[in-house]
């Protein structure tokens, strides 16, 4: 700026203002009845196993959204922190909300009504899924191989309550229905190379099934900081179709105590289900970003995974445990827009790559256990904007999960744990290389306390 010193001189309005009160509701009804015969690890020879299930999901939501009309001057609200954004080379005011409370907080602002009700309403959506499954596999074991052919039925109802939506104004609602039906083949098999050494290989069809808001959700918005995200569902989502191939070479010590592993594998995806979005700004300035799921025809990815375990270490009265897994993988997928058809090398929320250090200390007192784990991810895209300079992505990080356990009978025991001990931040980026900070995300860590009672 020629002249920084406008910051603090200027006035300041209010440019965006809503609350937002959602209630959901999620129900699922299993039944199964599955039929085993000689399929025991210790068994040879034939075998079979069957079985069917029935699932039912409901999930509904109700927003209630209450937007505040803009241009109320907040100057006198606001307030100068020694803190600076990373990079920034001004100091920046930050809005006063204890003293925005104590005035009367948002009972001064006034409510536009006819955008609340819109949104409220815009957001609600009813869902209902029923899964029919049956099974049946046949297995084969002798003392050198065990193979399962399996072949699996799936047959899926839908049906969705959701807003119509024209202009900009809601004009009803409309009932969406829908069915698919697919049967999913296996077949996976083990050979015992030697005492301690295993080789596994396994390929199979499977499918992912949207989640119920990319299905019936007509738009759901959210604004914050001159910018609005609307999201969007898309009724015509087709599931996910997978064909996957693996193989593993693993190898034993220590009476199952110690294990590595090594695999590979590879999916060949079809109908994969992305994130896209397209970004323009409203004539007050405010930057708009709608994003919709979407199918993309076909998509692959293929990697390596190593995995290594000991679990015969031991100090005095106490052992350890030490875990580790890294896996490394590529992508490929084609994505048609009306900016012509993109070629990526990634699939949206794959990292190239993740590590996993892992150390369990058993303590001899309480029965107790503490685990450190350390976690890397790397960099990954989470929405594909219509050129790659719109891309949305994550850059990667490392992060550092605590827990302790600990058993006072046979009855009683209780868990503590932190999620990202360090408060390790997240740097949401636009761009095909992750090169633009677009959020600076910091959640901090993430306690949980577990108190669990055993009959």
């Amino acid at each position: 700026l020629a002249d920084p010193g406008i910051i603090s001189r200027s006035s300041y309005a209010v440019s965006s203002a809503y609350q937002n009160h959602t209630r959901g509701i999620a129900g699922l009804g299993d039944v199964r009845l599955d039929y085993a015969k000689n399929i025991d690890p210790e068994s040879r020879g034939f075998g079979l196993a069957a079985g069917i299930e029935y699932k039912q999901m409901h999930v509904m939501t109700r927003n209630q959204d209450t937007v505040y009309d803009t241009g109320s001057d907040m100057s006198d609200l606001l307030y100068y922190p020694s803190f600076r954004y990373p990079k920034s080379m001004y100091g920046l005011p930050f809005f006063d909300y204890s003293k925005f409370m104590s005035q009367g907080g948002w009972s001064t602002l006034g409510i536009n009504k006819a955008t609340s009700a819109y949104n409220s309403l815009a957001s609600n959506f009813d869902y209902n899924e029923k899964v029919r499954d049956a099974y049946l596999s046949f297995h084969y074991a002798t003392d050198r191989i065990l193979a399962v052919f399996g072949l699996r039925y799936d047959a899926t109802e839908y049906g969705s309550y959701t807003p119509s939506i024209s202009n900009s104004a809601i004009s009803g609602f409309t009932t969406t229905h829908g069915d698919y039906h697919y049967p999913l083949p296996s077949l996976n098999v083990t050979t015992h190379l030697t005492d301690s050494i295993n080789l596994r290989t396994g390929i199979s069809r499977t499918i992912g099934r949207p989640v119920p808001s990319n299905i019936a959700q007509a738009e759901s918005e959210t604004c914050d900081s001159g910018e609005c995200v609307i999201s969007r569902g898309n009724p015509d989502l087709k599931p996910e179709k997978s064909l996957n191939m693996d193989v593993s070479l693993e190898k034993y010590w220590d009476d199952g105590k110690g294990y590595v592993s090594l695999g590979w594998f590879k999916k060949n995806i079809q109908d994969n289900i992305i994130s896209t979005s397209t970004e323009a700004y409203a004539s007050d300035g405010t930057l708009i970003t709608t994003t919709t799921p979407e199918n993309v025809s076909k998509s692959s990815i293929k990697g390596v995974e190593l995995s290594l375990i000991e679990r015969a270490l031991t100090w005095g009265e106490h052992s350890f445990d030490i875990m580790f897994n890294a896996t490394h993988m590529d992508g490929q997928m084609n994505y048609v827009s009306s900016s012509g058809t993109r070629e990526l090398y990634q699939l949206l929320d794959q990292p190239k790559n993740i590590a996993n250090l892992v150390l369990n200390w058993h303590l001899p007192w309480l029965h107790s256990q503490l685990t450190v784990a350390e976690n890397y991810t790397s960099n990954y895209l989470i929405t594909l904007g219509s050129s790659p300079w719109s891309d949305r992505g994550f850059r990667g990080r490392v992060t550092t999960d605590v827990g302790w356990e600990m058993a006072f009978n046979r009855h009683w025991s209780v868990a503590l744990s932190v999620s990202n001990l360090f408060g390790k931040n997240q740097y949401e980026t636009l761009g095909d290389h992750y090169q633009y900070m677009r959020n600076f995300n910091n959640y901090g860590p993430t306690y949980y306390m577990h108190v669990r009672f055993d009959l």
